[in-house]
């Protein structure tokens, strides 16, 4: 608890070294890689005054431009006509306590005592005017003003490949100590099997940890108090996180030398034919009883998500 002065300062060296080495290593191009396929590829875009649909030989996604570019429903083609993700409105679920609309593809951030900030907000988007654009991706982009500040966000499409990756920057003031969540995810769940749904991800090993969502209990990580966020997050130690099924699965990747977002679950069963609710979440801060004490950080934020869907063919035994 006490650590010597000595100890202290040999372990700030070796956080400097480190700090350096995770510059070197940072990257975009993780997330944003290139496409090696040169041939032309038809991107048809379509605008009304609430959405955005986008149409690649491999994605669907419609925006909603009311809601900060939010995920009204995301398809990959290849995979399943369903949408996997994307917003299940108020009245979905029978269940109660579930009567509300669940979005995808944005942020909240809880202040305590405060009002919470979100960029479900109108917005002014910037994308290609013309229906048909020979190329390989397309990217929307558009600004959210908050009373905190700006979020900025960018969407990329890619026309070859089963991928949507969203990129936010914030420009947030005073709003720290709280709950900062951004890529908010929530799954259909008529479109994933709840008898061989499960999650997995990397804990510090070479391999993926795959958990069952059979049999499990609810998982949350809802706020608990006003000193405490949450109590817990899952590991990610290589940026990918997945969640599927037998037949298909969506793998989030993020950039941890970027930005360390750790993923989060709310999952329960539920009472109807629905059969349960799920919704995937990226942590880029929490706070606790201490929080207050620490000093306010209000520098810019850039978080990465790329969303990629994979079939059974491409699944690993």
């Amino acid at each position: 608890t006490h650590i010597e002065a000595k100890k202290f300062k040999n372990f700030l060296r070796r956080l400097k070294k480190l700090l350096a080495t995770s510059e070197k290593l940072k990257s975009k191009e993780k997330i944003f890689k290139p496409s090696l396929n040169k041939s032309p590829i038809s991107i048809i875009i379509k605008k009304t005054n609430r959405n955005i649909s986008i149409s690649t030989p491999c994605v669907n996604i419609i925006l909603n431009t009311q809601k900060g570019l939010s995920i009204d429903s995301l398809a990959f083609k290849k995979i399943s006509n369903v949408p996997l993700i994307g917003v299940l409105p108020n009245g979905f679920y029978k269940d109660i306590t579930l009567a509300e609309d669940f979005f995808s593809g944005h942020t909240v951030v809880e202040i305590p005592m405060q009002q919470k900030i979100t960029d479900l907000e109108k917005i002014t988007v910037k994308y290609p005017k013309q229906k048909n654009k020979n190329v390989h991706q397309v990217s929307i982009i558009g600004t959210i003003k908050t009373r905190a500040g700006i979020i900025k966000k960018k969407i990329t499409i890619f026309a070859d490949e089963n991928r949507v990756d969203i990129t936010y920057t914030f420009r947030l003031k005073d709003v720290y100590p709280s709950s900062f969540r951004s890529g908010i995810t929530t799954f259909n769940p008529e479109a994933f099997d709840l008898s061989s749904l499960y999650y997995a991800s990397h804990s510090g090993g070479k391999d993926k940890e795959i958990f069952p969502l059979k049999d499990c209990g609810t998982i949350t990580c809802d706020l608990i108090n006003h000193l405490v966020s949450s109590r817990s997050a899952f590991g990610n130690t290589d940026g990918e996180f997945e969640i599927g099924d037998k037949e298909k699965s969506i793998v989030f990747t993020t950039d941890m030398a970027q930005y360390a977002a750790l993923p989060m679950v709310n999952f329960l069963k539920t009472k109807d034919d629905k059969n349960y609710f799920m919704r995937l979440l990226f942590s880029l801060g929490e706070y606790n009883e201490t929080s207050l004490l620490e000093k306010r950080n209000d520098k810019p934020i850039q978080f990465s998500l790329s969303i990629s869907g994979k079939n059974k063919g491409d699944l690993k035994p």
